[in-house]
């Protein structure tokens, strides 16, 4: 139940962040920005980004010409 603890923990946290930020007109825009990135992504308007990086092992897959 060490994982159950963590995850209490770290939504007390984020509450007393917020509850800490509730004045600060930078968090609440930033807040205000996350939600509203949130909601495209629900209504399917936009596709949540990821780690769009290659690796090193798929590099080589930029070079290759398929139309041989």
């Amino acid at each position: 139940m060490q994982q159950l603890s963590v995850l209490t923990d770290f939504e007390t946290l984020i509450k007393e962040v917020e509850a800490q930020n509730k004045d600060n007109k930078t968090f609440i825009d930033l807040s205000k920005a996350n939600d509203f990135y949130n909601e495209l992504i629900a209504n399917g308007t936009i596709k949540k980004r990821g780690y769009t990086l290659r690796c090193i092992d798929d590099y080589h897959l930029l070079n290759v010409n398929y139309n041989r």
